[in-house]
């Protein structure tokens, strides 16, 4: 059971920066083995779990929250809203005349202080979709304490699931949403006979989208930010408890929305699968 504070970033979304986890990322040393990379590597790499919101949040809209690494993401009626974070320059070193600030610190304390870090908010609508309360599915085992801040937000035991669904955002379309320390996948689930025309993504609050070569869906978040990645979208229909893959990719609908287009030949018969994956890396 992990204790957490009851706070949010701009009453909106949970500090998940703020509230680690029960876990603690690993850091590799800047000379460390190809090994402890690795270990680094695939922790980061690894499945987080979304915390519903029981009532410990001044923020009603926000149903679960991902407990990941250096992003926080809330989820809502209407789509995640997500808040990135990136370390900014540290300040000029103080003139040496000046006494420290605690005379007792390390020489070296200022160096290991936090550095400073730079907000940018933004969120993902589901275009032309129903308004669904989202349902947390396969709880994790992981509980949360939160006790700081108004004692009416103090909640204890607080559950935590693998995976959020939204049920029906369009007609037979089902949508599933999995995280992990670095990233959110998105797995759409079309029932048999339904179409997936509809199914659109608009971001709200970033410069703008445009596709690559490779069929990466590139989102400019902010000018001066590294942009977040969508890699080209996974379709398959499970044939024989075979997967078999479709083909796919994003279609730009404008500058800020997008959908997908399915050329490769599927049964309408069975199930289809579209599964994309949105990556943010890791702090700075």
């Amino acid at each position: 059971m992990s204790k957490r504070s009851g706070q949010w970033v701009m009453g909106c979304l949970v500090a998940v920066a703020v509230l680690a986890g029960a876990e603690t990322a690993p850091q590799a040393p800047a000379e460390a083995s190809p090994q402890a990379k690795a270990a680094v590597a695939s922790f980061m790499q690894g499945p987080s779990v979304f915390i519903e919101n029981a009532g410990q949040w001044g923020a009603p809209e926000i149903r679960f929250a991902l407990d990941g690494q250096g992003a926080n993401v809330g989820l809502t009626d209407r789509g995640p809203k997500f808040q990135l974070f990136r370390e900014l320059p540290r300040p000029a070193a103080e003139p040496a005349a000046e006494p420290a600030a605690d005379p007792a610190a390390p020489p070296d304390a200022k160096d290991r202080a936090p550095a400073p870090r730079e907000m940018h908010a933004f969120s993902l609508l589901f275009d032309g979709a129903a308004a669904v309360s989202p349902e947390g599915r396969g709880l994790s085992g992981r509980t949360y304490n939160y006790n700081v801040g108004p004692v009416e937000n103090h909640r204890a035991g607080v559950p935590s699931y693998e995976s959020v669904w939204y049920p029906s955002l369009w007609p037979g379309v089902d949508l599933e949403v999995t995280g992990r320390r670095t990233g959110v996948k998105y797995t759409f689930h079309i029932a048999p006979g339904a179409d997936w025309r509809p199914v659109a993504l608009r971001y709200d609050g970033v410069q703008g989208l445009s596709l690559r070569d490779d069929g990466t869906l590139e989102i400019r978040v902010k000018e001066g930010w590294e942009p977040l990645m969508d890699a080209a979208p996974l379709v398959y229909q499970e044939v024989n408890g075979e997967k078999r893959p479709v083909a796919a990719a994003f279609r730009l609908v404008d500058g800020q929305t997008y959908g997908f287009d399915i050329t490769g030949a599927h049964d309408p018969a069975l199930p289809l699968i579209i599964d994309p994956e949105i990556a943010w890396g890791t702090p700075r």
